[in-house]
Order: structure tokens, then sequence, then C-alpha cells
């Protein structure tokens, strides 16, 4: 998931005429661990990771940054929909009562959380196969 968080630019000598998308994106990512995570019988709880922030000037400037972008990997599990998850992000962020405006996007394609039924066609036929190649029972996990 992308997070982008637009506040607005002022110089350093008066940050109190801007909002520090930095500082905004710095409390999302400090209250994730707020999140209601669901879980599954078989997948557990699932989860999320922050795995990239930035945001503000290259160079070292007395300015106000009015840009940061935040990226998070989330497990879902089965029964969580893309819009669950986002509607769940949302709600966390409008608590938040944040200065700037944060967008979500959800990554293309996203693929719903499942479980394959081990009794189906498809896995009896290719335990069939496994055990026919290799000589023993495969391990179906979901």
């Amino acid at each position: 998931y992308r997070l982008r968080v637009e506040g607005k630019m002022a110089h350093g000598f008066y940050p109190e005429r801007g909002h520090n998308a930095v500082e905004a994106a710095s409390k999302i990512v400090a209250a994730l661990d707020q999140l209601h995570l669901h879980t599954h019988s078989i997948y557990g709880r699932g989860n999320i990771s922050t795995l990239k922030i930035e945001g503000g000037y290259k160079e070292y400037a007395i300015v106000v940054p009015e840009y940061c972008e935040v990226i998070l990997t989330r497990l879902t599990v089965p029964g969580e929909t893309r819009e669950i998850v986002e509607n769940d992000m949302r709600r966390l962020i409008d608590s938040l009562q944040l200065d700037c405006t944060v967008t979500i996007e959800t990554p293309d394609p996203f693929y719903d959380p499942y479980v394959v039924d081990t009794n189906s066609k498809l896995a009896t036929s290719f335990s069939a196969a496994y055990q026919t190649t290799l000589g023993s029972q495969p391990t179906l996990v979901f």
C-alpha cells in the first residue's frame, strides 16, 4: 500500500504556517499498531509492516515538508477484502485528525486471500501427481 501525505510548505522559521507531511506520516506509522488486524484459523493474524518512508528535501533546507510517502505491506487473511482493508486504514488515519491530506493507494492487482480445499479436484490431482513422481504424499497446508 502507498500512503501519500500532502501538507503545506512553510519556511522553517515559521513552521506554524505550514502542515508538516513528514510529521503527519510519522504519526500514521506510529499508530499502525492500533489497526485492527483480522485473524484466520489457518493463516493466523494478518500483519502490517512499514517498508519505506520518503519525504522532505534531499538537501538540508529550512522548509516544512509538504509531501511524504509511506510504503506498507499488509498480509490479509481470508474474509478480508480490498474495501475492508482500505476502510480500516481510513478510519485509523481519520482518528488521528491530521492537518494533512492522506491518499491511500492499493496495489493492483489486489489478490483476495483464499484457502484451497484439500479435497478439491485440483488438490487431489496435485497430490496424486506428487506421489507418483516423488513416491510420498505431500503435506497440503492451505
